[in-house]
């Protein structure tokens, strides 16, 4: 299991090592192979992968993976999971992300989460303008 995870890791920082000079603000597109290795270990039971993975697709703004992210948030029992979940959608800024995670919300349970996701939401709106 740990060669599992550390070949993982493996891939994934070097399949970042080609991207990590574009702070400019343009949208980074990726081959479809990193996607589904980002999506591999998002669906981790490894909490550093987990964690580490969801924090890139932040950092990067990785709209292509903001989907899985949102599916990821339904399947999700721990908390602190979920608020990750819900920064790093709102760091990425794709309206549709955004909006799709909304509808998601509405069947969450946790009260302080919905309070936490509106205030993203509106400060999402408000850098918007």
């Amino acid at each position: 299991m740990k060669l599992i995870i550390t070949f993982i890791l493996t891939i994934i920082l070097i399949s970042f090592t080609d991207i990590t000079g574009q702070e400019n603000g343009e949208e980074i597109i990726l081959p479809q192979n990193i996607v589904e290795t980002i999506t591999i270990a998002i669906q981790c039971e490894n909490d550093g992968v987990k964690k580490s993975s969801m924090s890139m697709i932040g950092k990067y703004k990785l709209k292509q993976a903001c989907c899985v992210l949102i599916e990821q948030f339904g399947k999700e029992t721990n908390l602190d999971y979920k608020y990750l979940i819900a920064r790093v959608i709102y760091m990425v800024g794709c309206d549709l992300s955004v909006e799709k995670f909304r509808t998601v919300l509405k069947e969450e349970q946790a009260t302080e989460l919905k309070y936490f996701c509106e205030l993203l939401h509106n400060n999402y709106l408000f850098a918007k303008k």
